[in-house]
């Protein structure tokens, strides 16, 4: 099972998973830096080809997991609001996860994958609110997305548990003020099991 993600993905990697009562190990497939907007057609940015070159070499019918979107979340979509690419937040939000699902359906139509879709991580204070604005977004798109290819496209709906009853990430989670800990892959494991 890959785990394709910016760095995110790094913490999730080579642990052991659930998927349909089979153990499954997550194998990482680093996309250093790629921010989901760097995903559009008109993209040349180096981690998009890298990202394209990655899943190019994957076999046809590949499970992925997706895990992209926290970089977009911590500066990309905030920048381009600064710089009035977008007249909002919500604006900014809906354009990258338009691009995000373009990729998804384009990766289950033309390589015949099965796509998970990972939340984002609310792994910082600073930008827990707009991550979990966007995850909703995501969620919401993904979910749509998927009766286009039925059995193919599925959302991971698992954010909830990483946070505690204050609304912070769960200290149990915490490893390095950016990313979570390799302990959250419990979570995901229940949510991939779970479809």
């Amino acid at each position: 099972l890959f785990l394709a993600g910016d760095t995110h993905c790094l913490t999730g990697a080579w642990r052991q998973v659930q998927v349909r009562g089979e153990t499954r190990v997550l194998v990482p497939l680093l996309s250093t830096g790629l921010k989901a907007w760097h995903m559009r057609d008109e993209s040349r940015f180096y981690p998009k080809i890298q990202f394209l070159n990655s899943v190019k070499a994957l076999p046809k019918g590949s499970q992925v997991v997706m895990a992209f979107g926290e970089i977009d979340c911590r500066e990309g979509m905030l920048v381009s609001v600064n710089r009035d690419r977008y007249k909002d937040l919500a604006e900014a939000m809906q354009v990258t996860v338009d691009i995000y699902i373009k990729v998804l359906l384009g990766l289950v139509q033309d390589n015949g994958f099965e796509v998970f879709v990972h939340p984002i991580a609310p792994v910082l204070n600073e930008t827990r609110e707009i991550v979990m604005q966007y995850n909703a977004i995501l969620q919401k798109a993904v979910l749509s997305a998927a009766r286009k290819v039925p059995g193919r496209l599925h959302w991971l709906d698992f954010v909830h548990k990483l946070l505690d009853n204050k609304g912070g990430l769960r200290a149990d989670l915490v490893l390095d003020g950016t990313h979570m800990s390799p302990k959250y892959v419990e979570d995901l494991s229940i949510a991939l099991a779970a479809i």
